[in-house]
């Protein structure tokens, strides 16, 4: 979950547009979600920058990004994911449509929580080349991606619904599916249930079940393993 604000000094377009991004809340809000109910490493605000996404980036089996997605439409190769901005870091905290393929993700499941991270033009026999395509090409498995712009109430709750039906056993696939699902039931009544609000969403690749370690689950495995070594310990006592 990145942040952003501060001008940069350049003759460039895109530290151009990178200076005048706003904050996400609801990308915030949506990783401090997942952190309090899994466990794995994670980066909030000032510390989400490109360099510790590189360096944790093969590390893992699921990638969770939440940060502005922005589609140059004249040339598809300086597309990005805009992580937080870093003064102090040599790079230029964007992570451009051309770098990913040369990525080694070995990741089970990379979730882009960005506007239009499944956007891009149809080139033939490749398809529709996007910022997500690029995960596929650096060996993720899946990706879940966004056709559009994700808004920064109702993305935050999918992806909490997402993960929850992950964390049951659901298919990827159902699992997305039963989060659109949900979130139509809460908002029936109210505007957040058009299609615009929840349709964006999609996954691409592998739709088999993922194993996700929840701190529920862990601290469940630790009670187990003490009563069973107190158990162990009263019958030698006996």
């Amino acid at each position: 979950a990145s942040v952003y604000g501060g001008k940069i000094d350049s003759s460039y377009e895109w530290k151009d547009i990178k200076s005048g991004l706003m904050k996400i809340e609801g990308a915030e809000e949506e990783v401090k979600y997942l952190k309090n109910k899994f466990n794995g490493k994670f980066f909030i605000g000032k510390s989400a920058t490109e360099n510790a996404f590189l360096a944790n980036a093969d590390r893992f089996s699921v990638i969770h990004l939440a940060m502005h997605g922005i589609i140059d439409k004249g040339n598809s190769n300086f597309s990005g994911l805009y992580f937080s901005n870093n003064i102090d870091d040599t790079a230029d905290d964007i992570l451009f449509s051309y770098e990913i393929p040369s990525l080694n993700i070995s990741a089970e499941m990379v979730v882009l929580s960005a506007c239009k991270t499944g956007y891009g033009k149809f080139q033939s026999g490749e398809g529709i080349v996007s910022l997500g395509r690029g995960f596929m090409y650096a060996g993720a498995k899946s990706v879940v991606l966004t056709l559009w712009e994700v808004n920064d109430h109702t993305g935050k709750k999918i992806m909490e619904f997402f993960y929850n039906n992950l964390e049951k056993g659901m298919s990827k696939d159902e699992a997305l599916s039963e989060a659109k699902k949900e979130f139509i039931n809460q908002n029936a009544a109210n505007i957040y249930s058009h299609p615009y609000f929840w349709a964006n969403f999609v996954l691409i690749g592998d739709y088999s079940p993922i194993e996700l370690k929840s701190k529920s689950s862990l601290m469940i495995y630790f009670v187990s393993i003490l009563f069973i070594l107190i158990s162990i310990t009263t019958f030698y006592i006996l």
